[in-house]
This record gives C-alpha cells, structure tokens and sequence, in this order.
C-alpha cells in the first residue's frame, strides 16, 4: 500500500533548538531570537519573518525553495520533550499568498520526528498542507498525530516547504504552530466532516457530499489506473500492545451514477505495525464489489488481536483496482479503537474456537513478555495458570 508521508526530514542539520517542555515555545514566531531568528526556533535555508498577513500578532514564518535540486527543504524546527507510548499531534496554519502563490509541485507540510537520546531520528510522520491548488489569501489549519515509539525522548516539530523537480517560486505562510499530548485511543472524525483532519489520504481519495449516510461529507474513493491492484483509501493509527482485541466499523455504498465495476472492489482493513512503523500483519474484511446493490448504504465490521512486536493499529477502508475498470466506493461513519474479544479470551488467536492453535500463539507472545492475561502488568506464571484455567473448562 502506498503512503503519501512526506519523504524530507531535517534530522542532518547540525543547528539545534533548545529542548522546550510539554509545549511549543514562541509558538507564534512573534519574538526574535538572540541567536537565531525566531526564539525557541532553528530556521534552516530560505526561512525568514513576514511582517504582511501574518495571521495572528505582527510576524509570521515565510518559507520559499532554494533552487538547488529536486524536493529542497526550507522551515523550521523545534525539540520537545515527549514520553514513548504517548501520542502527541502538532499543528500550524498555512497560508497561499496571491502576492507569492505556491507553483508547481512545491508544498508545505507539518512534521513530527522522532528522536533518541542520541538525536538520532528513529521514525517521522508528516502530512501535507498548503499546496498550488489550496486556495489563496484563507488562513488553514493543519496537524499531524503520531505515537512516540519505544526510545523516544524528542520530538522535532517541522514546519516545512518543499520545492519539487520544476524548481519553481511561490512561498508558504506559517503561523500560530502547537504541539500537545492528545488521546487516540479510539477515532477522531469518523464521517470525514471535518475533511481528512485527522486521516492520512493517499491515491484518489476525495471528501464527497453528493451520497452521504450521515450528516454533509464521507470519502469516495476509486481507482488511480497506476497499475495492477492500485490502492486508494486513507487511513488512522491508534497505539496498541501485542494481545489487544481491536474492532473497525464502517457503512461503505456505492452510486448507481458511478457504480463500482469490473473486478474492483472495497474492503475494511486493520494493519498492526512495529515501531518503525512496518507491517506485521494485517486482518481484512470484504466492504463492496461490482455486485454491491447501489444507493444504499452496507455495514461492514473488521476485528483481529495484535501480535507480537506491535505498537499501533491502524484502519484502512480501501479501494482495488486490479486492472482499468472504473466506478466509485463511499466510506462514511466509521469507528475503530481497542475492544474485548467476543469470545472466551483463551481464544488467544480470536478465530471463534479454542484450540492448540491458541496455545502456540499464547506461548509466542508469553516468551515475548506479552501475555498479561491476568491484567496484573507484568507476563509471569499466574498468566499460563489463568489461561489454561480458561482453556481447559472452554470458557
């Protein structure tokens, strides 16, 4: 599956800001620095104040291309102090200015990286903002969230601009930068009325208000004719650990003025990842096909536990295109997050029965130091006690 996070981080700069606690510092670029030239910021290449449409104060970021090579980078950064297992969203606002409107493929993006005790980058997450087709002269908001992974002890907040291959003009604004703990346990706008705040698109994945089930928006999605088996959708990460019960919902539907067709077709995933964010594996349920009664909205459930190694879920509805045929899916009111397995939780691999099946993938993760099956916080000898208890009687 294809992921659009941006592939530019700023980790080799040898300049550092100072270490700021829980918040941003100067988060408004409003005071110059003694050293640098915001306070609290380190600004690397074509970064510099701009004291005409700042969005809130006197003076905002303004950030351009250096026409050096493909994809340069201009912005600024700022350290933060974090804890691994916390999940944390960064945010800014950016601004297209028709006095110096963004050309071309260059764009602004917000980035979170991780750091370890070394500054050494472990992992980023980053989502792309303002670009030549955002709309001139509006202030918008942006955030990305992301999990501190294991090691952990940083955070670098980036406020980027990016020049593509054409190395073309144009500038970014930004402003009014936050970084903050957040809680995503669970779902944040789940019928996309808050556009893709909170969700990382990639492929032909558009908010819609033409065929929703709920309120004004959801997701349509279809094919991006890039190759065999195209995937569009997008998707939310939520932390997780090894053994945890995890369920996805959602109502997919598709238009008889657009049906999906030929052998495309939709599903609802849920992906377990480590913590450098590699797929270990993943659970998937059928959503729609060519054979989908149209204009009319399908529930659809996922469920799976997290194996060995994992830090995050995520859930993913997905559009297929295995060859060329056209049409269209909608995704709207979907929920996900941590649940109990339905079973009996000796059921250790939740396929409905308990068997030996469990017993190898109750051990696996018990050598790991993942089998708290007593919920004592620690993976001991009452854990295979409980668990054969259970295992035993059947539940």
């Amino acid at each position: 599956m294809r992921q659009t996070s941006v592939l530019v981080c700023v980790c080799g700069l040898t300049l550092s800001a100072g270490l700021a606690q829980a918040q941003l510092n100067n988060p408004s670029f409003e005071v110059p620095g003694t050293s640098t030239v915001f306070d609290g910021w380190t600004t690397f290449d074509n970064a510099l104040p701009e004291f005409a449409g700042a969005r809130t104060g006197v003076v905002c970021l303004k950030a351009y291309g250096n026409f050096s090579a493909p994809y340069n980078a201009a912005g600024a950064y700022q350290d933060v102090a974090v804890t691994p297992g916390q999940s944390y969203e960064a945010k800014v606002w950016m601004f297209n200015s028709a006095a110096d409107p963004i050309q071309g493929s260059n764009f602004g993006a917000i980035n979170i990286e991780w750091l370890d005790a070394s500054g050494t980058q472990i992992s980023y997450e980053s989502t792309t903002g303002a670009t030549a087709a955002t709309v001139r002269d509006v202030w918008r908001e942006y955030s990305v969230t992301s999990y501190a992974p294991p090691g952990a002890v940083t955070a670098r907040v980036v406020t980027i601009h990016i020049q593509g291959p054409e190395l073309l003009g144009g500038s970014v604004l930004f402003d009014d930068a936050s970084f903050a703990a957040v809680n995503l346990n669970g779902l944040a706008n789940g019928g996309f009325e808050s556009n893709f705040v909170n969700w990382t698109k990639f492929n032909n994945a558009f908010i819609d208000s033409t065929f929703v089930r709920t309120g004004t928006k959801s997701v349509k999605m279809f094919g991006c004719w890039c190759g065999p088996y195209n995937a569009t959708g997008c998707f939310q990460d939520t932390p997780a650990t090894a053994g945890e019960a995890f369920e996805a919902t959602a109502y997919v539907g598709t238009k008889g003025a657009d049906r999906i067709s030929g052998d495309n077709f939709a599903v609802l995933n849920i992906e377990f990842r480590d913590a450098g964010n590699n797929l270990i594996s993943y659970v998937s349920a059928p959503a729609a096909d060519a054979n989908t009664a149209p204009d009319v909205w399908h529930p659809v459930t996922v469920s799976g536990v997290a194996p060995a190694g994992t830090v995050k879920a995520r859930v993913v509805p997905l559009h297929i295109q295995p060859a060329t045929a056209g049409g269209a899916v909608w995704f709207d009111d979907i929920t996900f997050g941590p649940a109990q397995p339905t079973g009996c939780p000796a059921d250790w691999t939740n396929d409905g029965g308990v068997d030996g099946d469990d017993v190898i993938a109750f051990f696996t993760d018990w050598d790991a130091g993942n089998a708290d099956y007593t919920g004592d916080g620690g993976t001991d000898g009452d854990d295979v006690i409980a668990f054969f208890a259970d295992w035993d009687a059947g539940c």
